[in-house]
């Protein structure tokens, strides 16, 4: 799966827009890429999202366009990332992704199951977020 989508400025100004990072996000084989792009050119920012590595999905009921990936545990180091927010074009879009991460994770959980119960650090599927 691949789209554009905004990533969220975690540090932002006060009236910065949040959503001005356009990134081209893809998602396969349960990892999760965001490319920074300018007026639609690939610039540079390359993150990589192993989801099966305790990241867990948040998303809003109000809100059907934008989901949070929220990474925690012991084992992470003080300057990994442990939130990603995306916004999608419209709310039709954002269900596609949402649908697409729930399988993912899905995926993950039944993959750690038969290996012998979920490995340290891994979180649930998916937690509804109403803020």
């Amino acid at each position: 799966m691949r789209e554009c989508c905004a990533k969220k400025k975690d540090d932002h100004g006060r009236f910065e827009d949040p959503y001005k990072m356009v990134c081209l996000a893809n998602l396969e084989e349960g990892i999760l890429s965001l490319r920074l792009t300018h007026n639609g050119e690939v610039v540079g920012l390359d993150e990589h999202f192993n989801l099966g590595d305790g990241w867990k999905l948040l998303v809003r009921d109000d809100k059907k366009d934008r989901f949070t990936l929220i990474r925690t545990g012991p084992q992470l180091e003080s300057t990994e990332v442990t939130q990603v927010t995306l916004k999608c074009e419209n709310k039709a879009e954002g269900e596609v992704w949402v649908e697409k991460l729930k399988q993912t994770a899905m995926w993950f959980n039944d993959r750690d199951r038969k290996a012998g119960g979920l490995r340290a650090g891994a979180a649930p599927a998916v937690a509804p977020r109403t803020d």
